[in-house]
C-alpha cells in the first residue's frame, strides 16, 4: 500500500486533487480539490507521487535485446521512431522491465509538456518522488479495469498498459482489440468503476460493448481508488533520464552532533510555521466534521464528497471566519444544494456580502435550465450566466442572494 501523498491532475482543467492514504487502506487525509498552490500549502514538503492524465502520453511494450535497462532505454527511441508522430528528440521515453522476459514497457510523452508539468509542481515546493500515468494506478486484475468519468474512460489492461479516450473512441478500440485477439474477450469479467454522476453514460457505454452494466461500481471518489491501486513497482515512473534530477531525495545522513545542532536550529526557525500548519489541518478536519453534521441535519444523509464537502472546505479553508458565520454559510449552501440537478458539478464557491457565487460545470444547457426553474419555484433570487464552453461541457456562474 502506497502511503505517500497522491496528487492527481484533473483532465482539461487547472484543478488538482490530493489525498494521503494510510497503510491499512483508509484515507489518513481525505481527498481535497483545488489549485496546485492550495495543494502545496496542505502537503508541505512531504514525499508526493503525482498522477497525470493518461491522454497526454502513450503506453506500449516492445521486445529489446539488451544487457541492461540502460542499454534498452538508449535503444527505445530508434525502435519506436516509425510509430511516433513526432521526432524522437522532442519526446521523453521512460521504461520498466516487463514481466515477459526481454520485453520493456514504455511511456512516451512530449518533453516540453513533461517539463512544464514537473516544473509547475516542484515550483510550488512539492517534494516529488514519482510521476505516473493515472491509468496505471487502477486496480491490477487479470482482465481489464475501467474508470468512467463524464465522457472519458481510463482503460488498464491486465499487463498494466492501456489508454485514455472519450467513450466512443474507447468503445471502438476495445472492440477492435477483442476482435483481433490482442485483448481479452469483452464478455469476460471486468473491473469497472464510474463516478456517481456518470452512471447513465457508463451504462450506455457498457451496453454498446455487450457488457452487463451491473458490473460497474459507482464511486464518489476516484482518487481514493487510484491512491489505493498505485503500485510503484508495477508502473512506469516518468522521472527517468534527465527528469530524474527533479526527484527530491531525503537529506544525507550527517554525524550525530552536527545533526542535532541542525535539527535544533531548524526547529527554532520553523516552529511557528509548523504550529500554523497543524492549526490549518486541525481547522480543516473540524470543517469536515461540521460540514457532514450540518448536511445530515438538512438532508438526513452524509455530504457528497465532491459536490459539497471538497469545494466547501477548500473555500472555507481560504477564509478566516468566526464560527457562527461558517455555520451560517454551510446552512445556506446546504439548503441551496437541495435544488441542484444531479448532473451539475461544483467547481468553485465564493461567499460574498450579498450571498453566494458558484462556478458550476454541466454537460449541457439542460441542467442549467432545470436549475433555474427549481430556484424560481423556490422563490430564490438568482442569476445564471454561461462563462465558458468546453467541448461538450459548459461553465456556469450562479449568483444567489441568500440574505433576507
Amino acid at each position: 500500500m502506497n502511503n505517500h501523498w497522491i496528487l492527481w491532475q484533473i483532465a482539461d482543467t487547472d484543478q488538482w486533487q490530493w489525498c494521503l492514504p494510510a497503510n491499512d487502506g483508509r484515507m489518513e487525509y481525505p481527498v481535497q480539490q483545488g489549485s496546485l498552490a492550495t495543494a502545496a500549502n496542505m502537503i508541505g514538503d512531504q514525499a508526493t507521487n503525482v498522477l497525470i492524465h493518461s491522454g497526454q502520453l502513450v503506453l506500449t511494450e516492445v521486445k529489446v535485446t539488451a544487457r541492461s535497462q540502460r542499454q534498452a532505454a538508449a535503444a527505445l527511441p530508434f525502435m519506436l521512431e516509425e510509430q511516433l508522430a513526432d521526432a524522437p528528440e522532442n519526446l521523453h521515453f521512460a521504461s520498466r522491465a516487463s514481466e515477459t522476459r526481454g520485453h520493456y514497457q514504455v511511456a512516451v510523452i512530449d518533453q516540453q509538456l513533461l517539463t512544464r508539468i514537473v516544473t509547475q509542481i516542484t515550483g510550488q515546493g512539492i517534494r516529488l518522488i514519482g510521476l505516473y500515468a493515472d491509468l496505471q494506478a487502477l486496480p491490477a486484475t487479470e482482465s481489464t479495469s475501467l474508470l468512467i468519468s463524464d465522457d472519458r474512460v481510463l482503460v488498464r489492461q491486465s499487463d498494466g498498459l492501456g489508454f485514455a479516450a472519450t467513450l466512443p473512441v474507447a468503445s471502438a478500440l476495445l472492440r477492435q482489440s477483442s476482435n483481433q485477439g490482442s485483448g481479452p474477450p469483452l464478455t469476460e469479467q471486468i473491473s469497472c468503476y464510474c463516478i456517481d454522476s456518470s452512471r447513465e453514460s457508463a451504462s450506455h457505454f457498457l451496453q454498446a460493448l455487450d457488457i452487463d452494466p451491473g458490473q460497474c461500481r459507482a464511486i464518489a471518489q476516484p482518487l481514493e481508488l487510484l491512491a489505493r491501486g498505485l503500485d510503484s513497482e508495477r508502473a512506469i515512473n516518468l522521472l527517468q533520464g534527465k527528469f530524474r534530477a527533479f526527484i527530491v531525495a531525503r537529506p544525507a545522513r550527517l554525524p550525530v552532533l552536527p545533526l542535532l545542532l541542525m535539527t535544533l536550529l531548524l526547529a527554532l526557525i520553523t516552529a511557528d510555521q509548523w504550529i500554523e500548519r497543524q492549526h490549518q489541518l486541525s481547522q480543516l478536519k473540524a470543517l469536515n466534521t461540521l460540514t457532514d453534521r450540518t448536511y445530515r441535519q438538512q438532508f438526513g444523509e452524509p455530504a457528497p464528497a465532491v459536490n459539497f464537502r471538497q469545494a466547501l472546505n477548500q473555500h472555507l479553508a481560504e477564509r478566516t471566519q468566526p464560527a457562527p458565520l461558517t455555520a451560517d454559510f454551510i446552512n445556506q449552501f446546504a439548503s441551496l444544494l437541495a435544488h441542484f440537478p444531479s448532473e451539475l458539478r461544483i467547481e468553485r464557491i465564493e461567499y460574498r456580502d450579498s450571498g453566494l457565487q458558484l462556478t458550476l460545470r454541466a454537460a449541457g444547457l439542460t441542467a442549467a435550465t432545470e436549475l433555474g426553474e427549481n430556484l424560481l419555484s423556490a422563490n430564490i433570487p438568482h442569476s445564471i450566466q454561461i462563462t465558458e464552453r468546453q467541448k461538450h461541457q459548459v461553465l456556469l456562474r450562479l449568483t444567489v442572494d441568500t440574505h433576507d
